[in-house]
């Protein structure tokens, strides 16, 4: 055990002194590294909601998604998104339109047999209208749809009524 003979003294050696000084330094440094962390983050945070168009890292750090998350739902065509050049772009409006939407989806216990049904990429085939379009619309007129496996279906009876209405 190390007993101080004077007031000043701390360590029992040079050695011990060194060391204490070269943690104190690196603990003022860890410390001055997470106060610039955080004030960074802050800033990017206020830019980020500041903007009209953001790309694909700043929309999923604003909804706190992955990125591979937000490009499934982008793949979906829940969200409307352009390219320019390598760049995806994505309206603020878009990302404010998907929460705003109300998703429909059929409980497990009353699914209609799949024969009466269609999949995305059917109605895709039989009227002409791309998947992204397909999800807006369900979504914007409120068609109940389900999912089984990797695929979305929805009920034969349902989209026709709504796409013969949009015809006539």
């Amino acid at each position: 055990m190390f007993t101080a003979k004077t007031t000043k003294t701390r360590y029992c050696s040079h050695k011990c002194n060194s060391r204490g000084y070269k943690a104190k330094v690196k603990d003022n440094k860890i410390e001055t590294s997470n106060k610039e962390t955080a004030l960074l983050t802050e800033v990017a945070s206020v830019s980020i909601s500041a903007k009209d168009f953001l790309n694909i890292m700043e929309a999923s750090k604003l909804l706190g998604i992955s990125r591979s998350t937000l490009y499934r739902i982008i793949e979906r065509g829940e969200i409307n998104t352009k390219k320019i050049g390598r760049r995806t772009i994505i309206r603020r409006s878009d990302l404010n339109n998907f929460f705003e939407m109300p998703d429909i989806i059929i409980p497990s216990n009353r699914l209609p047999p799949i024969s009466e049904c269609y999949t995305i990429n059917e109605m895709h085939e039989k009227f002409g209208i791309s998947p992204a379009a397909l999800y807006n619309l369900i979504r914007r007129e409120g068609i109940p749809r389900f999912s089984k496996g990797r695929f979305t279906y929805v009920v034969k009876s349902d989209i026709e009524k709504v796409l013969m209405k949009k015809i006539t």
